[in-house]
């Protein structure tokens, strides 16, 4: 009798679990490619740039950056890109035979790098590109390295030995600012006071 009673136990058991078929193992992987519950998109909470930027590029306000190449202090290259998952950026683009641009980087580049970190952290990064040696000539890794010491620069400091930054958005070498946001958008090209650029860099940091 409780071998009887045990059976019956063992048939209801099966009859209410129906083993898993090739077809449900299918079914499954289909949902995970095709967009499925584990793939179900972020909240709209979480914003995730995308880098590197994809093209069109240009050198227009609104306009995704082109990708430009600069050197640091040791010869080694960096892109623009780099920085597009940084919510503001400030590219200050400087010519050592400048008397207004050595004034400004004296006075001002440090108190507005450090400013922007205090108040945004790693949201927020500044470079500057020498364009141009103290003769008007180009620059290289051994005079980069002048100009961080120089002015005592607590900002990552590159060169730019070919020109690309003044080629490509069509400025003079001296005193332009580049200010983007996140995914490399440009927010702004051009002089600006100190005041105006922090305005910029909040502008971008906010959009």
């Amino acid at each position: 009798m409780k071998l009887l009673a045990l059976a019956l136990v063992a048939l209801v058991a099966l009859a209410g679990c129906p083993a898993e078929t090739s077809d449900d193992l299918e079914d499954v992987s289909r949902d995970r490619r095709d967009g499925g519950p584990f793939d179900a998109p972020l909240p709209d909470s979480i914003v995730v740039p995308m880098c590197p930027p994809r093209a069109p590029f240009g050198t227009t306000v609104g306009d995704t950056t082109e990708n430009l190449t600069f050197y640091d202090c040791d010869g080694a290259p960096h892109t623009l890109h780099e920085l597009c998952a940084h919510q503001a950026v400030w590219v200050y683009q400087f010519a050592e035979w400048c008397e207004p641009c050595r004034s400004f980087v004296q006075t001002y580049v440090n108190a507005i790098y450090e400013a922007k970190r205090a108040a945004y952290g790693e949201q927020f990064e500044g470079w500057l590109v020498i364009s141009e040696n103290s003769e008007q000539g180009q620059p290289d890794a051994a005079f980069c390295a002048t100009v961080r010491e120089r002015y005592g620069l607590r900002m990552p400091v590159f060169f730019d030995p070919t020109g690309a930054f003044q080629r490509t958005f069509q400025v003079v070498p001296n005193e332009m600012n580049l200010v983007l946001s996140d995914e490399s958008r440009i927010e702004y090209i051009g002089p600006q006071t100190s005041s105006q650029l922090s305005a910029q860099i909040d502008r971008a940091m906010n959009r």
